[in-house]
């Protein structure tokens, strides 16, 4: 599943592989992930750490959060949600959302 901003990238990542889009300004994102079983990764090249956050409720125990988007806010993560479930979260600079393509 691709979650994004807009219908206007919806085309594009299907393109890309995706089998499902939800557009976040319009449904819950991390229900709609929860509703498929929840997220064993999720992987986010934006910079804006509370569209991220409201991810972390999708990400499943044992999950990852790979960011390769820089914030300059900090991201609100609950140690207990992370220590609780072995969720991680990791980070790398890879370049551009469209160079990740």
């Amino acid at each position: 599943m691709a979650v994004g901003r807009g219908e206007d990238i919806a085309a594009d990542a299907r393109n890309l592989g995706a089998h499902c889009y939800t557009d976040a300004n319009e449904e819950n994102a991390a229900n709609a992930l929860n509703g498929m079983g929840g997220a064993k990764a999720i992987l986010t090249t934006i910079g804006n750490s509370a569209a991220i956050a409201a991810l972390m409720p999708a990400l499943a125990p044992a999950g990852r959060l790979v960011v390769l988007g820089v914030s300059k806010d900090p991201l609100p993560v609950s140690t207990g949600y992370l220590v609780g479930a072995q969720r991680g979260i990791i980070g790398s600079i890879t370049g551009s959302p469209f160079e990740n393509e």
